[in-house]
C-alpha cells in the first residue's frame, strides 16, 4: 500500500503473518524500518510477535540493529449500533 511517495505500508493479517514478513526482509538484508503490531492479533499476539522478532535479530548478530524507542499498548472498543 503506497501512502506517499517515500512510504511504503504492508499490513499483515495476523501475528504470525507479521513474524513470517519480518524474517523474510530481515533475510533479503532490507528489515523495515518500523514495525507496529496489536497487543490483540489473531494467532500471535503482538507481545509474542515482537519478541520472536527480536529473535531474529539477535540470532542473525545484526550490528545494523536499530534500537527501540519505545513502545505503546492500548485498547480500542467498537459498538456497532
Amino acid at each position: 500500500l503506497r501512502v506517499c511517495p517515500n512510504l511504503v505500508l504492508e499490513i499483515a493479517n495476523d501475528g504470525a503473518e507479521a513474524v513470517r514478513m519480518f524474517q523474510q526482509r530481515f533475510d533479503e538484508q532490507h528489515p523495515y524500518d518500523l514495525v507496529i503490531t496489536d497487543a490483540h492479533m489473531p494467532v500471535m499476539d503482538g507481545f509474542e510477535a515482537t519478541s520472536k522478532m527480536r529473535e531474529i535479530e539477535q540470532a542473525s548478530g545484526s550490528s545494523k540493529r536499530k534500537k527501540q524507542k519505545g513502545a505503546l499498548s492500548f485498547s480500542i472498543l467498537i459498538w456497532s449500533l
